[in-house]
């Protein structure tokens, strides 16, 4: 499952975010290019080539009155490709993964350090993941 923010506060498209508190929690970094063309979506994730089907199924969950959030019960299909025409464009995002402790539920995901969402295997939001959110939204100074 993904968790996206909603609010616009939540969801940065400009100024980064302050990661300074979250640094103990990080685990991996890797590199995304993304390619959007009139045959589809495209990426490439550690040297390898992916055509992607995007799933739109989305669910809103309210953590409580001021922060809401918008789910996403499985994440996007990717089937391995070989090729992509060398023509198109691209977006190089960069993936840092956090959590607060390696057997955690929940991820926290930052695009760019500008952007964040959550991941997490469960198939609802259990207790153990909505403090995990609360934390991780405080810890980077966007929840209050």
């Amino acid at each position: 499952m993904l968790i996206y923010t909603v609010d616009e506060k939540h969801n940065l498209n400009t100024g980064a975010i302050d990661t300074t508190n979250i640094q103990d929690y990080f685990q991996t970094k890797y590199d995304v290019l993304h390619f959007v063309t009139n045959e589809g979506i495209f990426e490439i994730i550690n040297n390898k080539m992916y055509k992607v089907k995007v799933n739109n199924t989305r669910e809103t969950y309210q953590l409580d009155d001021k922060t809401c959030f918008s789910i996403q019960p499985e994440d996007n299909f990717r089937s391995e490709i070989f090729y992509i025409p060398i023509n198109y464009k691209y977006v190089k995002n960069v993936l840092k993964k956090y959590k607060l402790s390696p057997d955690s539920l929940l991820t926290l995901v930052l695009v760019n350090n500008k952007q964040i969402y959550f991941e997490t295997l469960e198939n609802e939001i259990t207790n153990s993941i909505k403090e995990d959110l609360i934390t991780f939204l405080s810890l980077v100074k966007l929840y209050t």
